[in-house]
């Protein structure tokens, strides 16, 4: 199964691409490395991270980086909606 990011999660990942970036270029190298890894790892086994309260919304943790990856299961790939840090409120927590 394949991986596809919605535009607000290729958002999401150059945002924090570029906040680290700022800070620390070799940390952003390594939090692209993390996101590929836990790809790889979600396309292998795609029901192995924690549903969430949103119904077939999943949410994975990058490596060691404070950010989870939200991801729905389709028939045919797992498409990831967000990237966020852990201390954002979780999609279904925003407010309007």
């Amino acid at each position: 199964m394949k991986a596809r990011f919605t535009r607000a999660a290729e958002e999401d990942l150059a945002a924090i691409f570029r906040y680290l970036f700022e800070r620390r270029p070799s940390t952003a190298e390594d939090f692209l490395d993390a996101i590929e890894a836990t790809v790889r790892r979600l396309e292998e086994h795609p029901r192995s991270a924690r549903e969430t309260e949103w119904q077939n919304i999943r949410m994975a943790p990058v490596g060691h980086f404070q950010c989870l990856l939200f991801y729905e299961l389709t028939a045919d790939e797992i498409r990831v909606w967000r990237v966020l840090h852990g201390a954002r409120a979780r999609p279904w927590e925003e407010r309007e």
